[in-house]
């Protein structure tokens, strides 16, 4: 071999030698990262771990509901007999602010947002007993007994269940019964019940026609022999469960303008106790108020319920929440004039209470 075929030689290996260099560089330098605890140890595993942050201080006893605005309902209920609360678990202690819309009261951490008792603890108090919301139609807060087994009472009176009771500040709830570890809360807000001529002193409620379920007090009352009085009201609501804030908006409305309303919100549809309430309370309304939308034309409950009051020659009034006349309105009351409640519900009420009041003027 002579020198210049060695050189040659040796020029092309070192050549080789390079181009594989450069090639494993490149290699390299395109793989992906291995994420750590998976292979390769990268720069984020081989940094010292920065010291956690010390722990939160105990957060103190919630209300019930975040800070108000200025302008936003506010009550209080201060525990005059009965344990300290529980929210959420935490302990509330005995004077409890109320700053949302709705609270439940009861044993049962599950279902209330106010516990009062553990339990599993002897109580009169029931697991769900009773439930304080702000009606904004009738700028108060209301009371409801949830059909407590053992009965709640208002500034000394018992209530009806599942009756909204109007609360004024003052006013004691009496939950259960005092020798069987019930519970008294004093109720403080400033906003108290509309006066009202026509009241003459008696307290608001809002008649919602739900009948109660079995309770002590029911049972003693088949005893007595007492019968139920029939449920009579103005208007029976018929509506779609997806509608029921606009149900319920509507349904305050009627009521503190002194019309009586019946609705079956605690009612399971289609159940054999919903037909038979169903049944009697459209029988003994005065007239139907259909709130419509496209869920209310596509309800089987709601279908019943406006064929029923046809077959019992009850007037229909409808108000249009949503959708249009063609997805909304079902068959047999097209062409019927309603009330548009889409978009200005102050105009939309305005109209339907003057028309049912001309109408209740006129069947009386």
């Amino acid at each position: 071999m002579t020198v210049e075929a060695g050189l040659i030689i040796l020029i092309i290996i070192l050549a080789a030698a390079v181009a594989a260099a450069l090639f494993w560089r490149r290699r390299q330098a395109s793989a992906p990262i291995a994420p750590a605890g998976e292979g390769l140890e990268t720069l984020a595993v081989r940094q010292p771990v920065e010291p956690s942050a010390p722990p939160a201080s105990p957060a103190p006893a919630p209300s019930a509901g975040a800070p108000p605005a200025a302008d936003e309902p506010e009550a209080v209920l201060e525990i005059e007999s009965g344990p300290d609360a529980l929210i959420h678990g935490q302990p509330a202690g005995r004077r409890l602010v109320i700053r949302q819309k709705k609270v439940t009261i009861g044993r049962n951490p599950r279902q209330v947002d106010i516990q009062l008792y553990d339990l599993d603890e002897p109580s009169s108090v029931s697991r769900l007993h009773c439930a304080i919301e702000f009606y904004a139609a009738m700028g108060c807060f209301m009371l409801t007994d949830e059909g407590s087994s053992s009965g709640t009472k208002v500034a000394g009176m018992p209530i009806t269940p599942y009756q909204p009771i109007a609360l004024k500040e003052g006013d004691l709830i009496e939950l259960g019964l005092p020798e069987k570890q019930g519970a008294a809360l004093r109720f403080h807000s400033r906003f108290n019940p509309p006066e009202s001529v026509e009241l003459k002193g008696a307290r608001l409620r809002v008649q919602t026609g739900i009948e109660a379920k079995d309770t002590i007090r029911q049972a003693l009352s088949s005893l007595t022999g007492e019968a139920a009085p029939p449920v009579q009201r103005d208007v029976f609501l018929s509506y779609s469960r997806r509608d029921r804030d606009v149900m319920r908006y509507l349904r305050e409305s009627l009521t503190v303008s002194g019309i009586s309303v019946w609705s079956d919100e605690s009612l399971e549809p289609g159940s054999k106790n919903w037909r038979a309430a169903v049944e009697h309370a459209i029988e003994n309304a005065r007239c139907v108020v259909a709130i419509l939308s496209p869920d209310a034309k596509q309800s089987e409950w709601v279908g019943e319920e406006l064929n029923y009051a046809k077959i019992q020659r009850v007037p229909i009034f409808t108000v249009l929440v949503r959708g249009d006349e063609s997805s909304s309105v079902p068959l047999g009351l097209t062409g019927v004039q309603w009330v548009d409640m889409r978009t200005d519900y102050d105009t939309a009420l305005e109209t339907i209470l003057r028309a049912l009041r001309e109408f209740l003027r006129r069947e009386e």
